[in-house]
């Protein structure tokens, strides 16, 4: 098989899927539902994230001992504009059903 039309890992899944998300979902717990939902692989079930991907990197120390973190990276959807951060993402309603005997 050619190297660039194998998958990695070298096993997927073909089935249905869902992105669970909550609150505590943040930066790579962000961006991972977001790529998910905009790849069409699935509903994201759960709660509304936190909404926080912008990386920071420490340009420090100062001299009083201090770090000045800058934020220095986002997430761009493939039109180029930022997306995610302080907008989070919402999950799909859940409806409650009664499994079938």
């Amino acid at each position: 098989m050619d190297q660039f039309t194998q998958t990695y890992p070298d096993a997927v899944f073909y089935g249905a899927k869902v992105c669970l998300i909550n609150e505590t979902s943040a930066s790579d717990g962000d961006i991972f539902p977001y790529m998910f939902k905009q790849a069409g692989l699935g509903p994201l079930i759960g709660k509304r994230t936190w909404g926080g991907v912008v990386g920071i990197s420490g340009r420090g120390p100062l001299l009083d001992g201090g770090t000045v973190f800058v934020p220095e990276f986002a997430t761009a959807s493939a039109k180029g504009e930022y997306v995610i951060e302080g907008m989070a993402l919402i999950q799909i309603s859940l409806s409650r059903t009664t499994p079938r005997r």
